[in-house]
Order: C-alpha cells, then structure tokens, then sequence
C-alpha cells in the first residue's frame, strides 16, 4: 500500500506537476477571497475606510510573500496523487 500511495505515482504514470503561474493564480485566489471577507465584514462594523487601513494595507507586503511561497511549494510538491480511475 505505501508504494501505491507513498511517491505520488500510479503504476509507471508519474504525477504532473501544477505550473507555477498557475500555482501563483491559485494562491493569490484564495487570498483574495480572504481579504474580501474579512475587510467586507470591517467595512460593515467600521465603515470602508478603516476596513482597508485596519484590515488590508498592514497585511497585504506579508501575505503576497506567503502567496510566492505557497506557489513554489504547490508547484513542486502538488499534487502528490492522481485521482482513482
């Protein structure tokens, strides 16, 4: 069993790699659906400009870095195994 699923390959068939544009899309996606939320929700307590000042700006030098990072990582060890056929 641990061959099957401990290196990501399906018989012979090795696991294609995500390509790391795509990889960054995805990452900066799920950010900003992250961000919309949580400064929406600010926005609605404390109005939109201190949504953006309070909640956004002091984050986003931060959370871009985490997007490059999750990138490299998703584009070199995502996925790990193929779906069952």
């Amino acid at each position: 069993m641990g061959r099957v699923t401990g290196n990501g390959i399906r018989g012979t068939e090795p696991v294609p790699r995500i390509p790391y544009p795509v990889a960054i899309l995805a990452a900066l996606a799920g950010t900003a659906v992250i961000f919309a939320g949580g400064v929406a929700q600010l926005a609605i307590l404390s109005g939109p400009g201190a949504a953006l000042a309070l909640g956004a700006l002091p984050f986003i030098v931060k959370d871009l870095a985490n997007v490059v990072v999750a990138g490299l990582l998703l584009s070199r060890f995502g996925p790990s195994t193929r779906a069952l056929r």
